[in-house]
């Protein structure tokens, strides 16, 4: 689906007598994904097939992120497919199926465009409609937990282009933002408990007062970031960048693994340097 979605839009935007639009392959995207929710086994074989389709993946991960901002500006297209039904005399979903069938298909979106990016390993660069517009998403992607397990959605957020967004107060417990871009990101208070964040780009991100307790923070950017009062106990910051970062206040530092870490310009500089001297 997502080689014939590329593949019809590029014939559209061609002639737009041709192909399919926007729309139209959302609709088609909704019909194969909507009913049930994506799993890991799914999403395991999606990224197999995906490693099987280099030549092709850099193409289609522009392709669905182009998608995925269309979507999120316009919504998914469930009355077309409301219409199509009434058209046949089928009997029309209910709204809470609705909500629930758009949810799968834009989580499957998520999941296929993450696939790519993790073949290509360059960033996924979705046109966010406003600086809330990612957090808003997350929201609807995750219903409230009753326990630590997560939806699928959060084992895809790597390589995504995240730069900017307001994330306050949000919950990104264990999520995987493996190498996304959240430089100048505001993540005052977030939960990013157990998240991986590994090769992350923080720099000048606002991550004041979150809670980061056994975050994987290994050879992330947190140049100039705000860590004031953040909690780093057993985080995991082998090989971090500091340089500059505001590390006022910051607790359980001293459990945080710190080796090869670059405190330049910090208050800990000297503390660290003492520290694995030691060692």
């Amino acid at each position: 689906m997502v080689e014939q979605i590329h593949e019809e839009l590029q014939r559209h935007k061609r002639s737009s007598r041709s192909g399919w639009n926007e729309d139209k392959a959302l609709e088609e995207w909704a019909m194969l994904c909507g009913m049930t929710a994506m799993d890991g086994y799914v999403f395991e074989f999606i990224c197999n097939e995906m490693q099987l389709q280099k030549s092709h993946v850099s193409e289609w991960q522009k392709t669905l992120s182009s998608l995925i901002s269309c979507m999120l500006r316009e919504g998914m297209p469930m009355h077309i497919l409301w219409k199509g039904m009434l058209k046949h005399g089928l009997q029309l979903p209910t709204y809470k199926d609705t909500c629930r069938q758009a949810r799968n298909a834009e989580e499957a979106l998520l999941a296929a465009l993450n696939a790519c990016a993790r073949v290509t390993q360059q960033l996924s660069n979705v046109e966010w409609e406003s600086e809330t517009a990612f957090g808003e998403w997350v929201s609807r992607l995750q219903p409230q937990r009753s326990g630590g397990e997560n939806t699928l959605a959060f084992d895809c957020f790597s390589y995504l282009n995240l730069s900017g967004c307001y994330l306050d107060l949000h919950d990104f417990y264990a999520a995987n933002l493996q190498r996304a871009n959240l430089e100048g990101a505001d993540l005052q208070l977030a939960n990013l408990q157990l998240a991986n964040l590994q090769r992350a780009n923080l720099v000048g991100a606002n991550l004041e007062r979150a809670n980061l307790v056994g975050a994987y923070l290994v050879e992330a950017n947190l140049r100039e970031a705000d860590l004031v009062k953040a909690n780093l106990r057993g985080a995991n910051l082998r090989g971090a960048k500091l340089e500059n970062a505001n590390l006022e206040e910051v607790k359980h530092i001293e459990t945080a693994d710190l080796s090869g870490a670059n405190l330049k310009g910090t208050a800990l500089e000297e503390w660290h340097k003492e520290k694995y001297k030691q060692k």
